[in-house]
């Protein structure tokens, strides 16, 4: 995708991370405060029930399975596709900016104003 101008459009920690287990665990990247969740970009999936079914799951179709299936650890089945949003990139590259901080209060005044300005924030304290 990204080759092609095109970035999943939540990103999580890891690199390991499949788009079902995205879906199952409702993962929240470093631009949830933008972003949301991966479940807020889905907009249909189909899923392999216990019993065998195949169900195509949607907001529209299969609603509450569909919810229940977001943030559901796989409870609900087994996702064997899904349709999500991607968001559109110039380039691969990330510009970031490192910003010290030497207290709580500060990181919190740094962290209001980078949300505001950031798709992406991160901060690591060692103490």
């Amino acid at each position: 995708m990204v080759p092609r101008g095109w970035f999943i459009p939540v990103t999580p920690g890891t690199k390991f991370v499949s788009v079902g287990g995205a879906i199952a665990n409702d993962i929240h990247g470093k631009n949830h405060h933008s972003g949301g969740t991966f479940g807020c970009h889905i907009t249909r999936l189909k899923l392999l029930r216990s019993d065998g079914q195949r169900l195509i799951c949607s907001p529209t179709e299969n609603a509450e399975l569909f919810q229940a299936t977001i943030g559901g650890l796989g409870l609900t089945g087994v996702i064997l596709w899904a349709e999500f949003h991607l968001k559109r990139i110039t380039n691969p590259y990330i510009d970031g900016d490192n910003i010290r901080f030497s207290s709580l209060e500060e990181f919190f005044e740094l962290s209001t104003e980078s949300d505001q300005d950031f798709d992406y924030t991160v901060s690591w304290s060692i103490c």
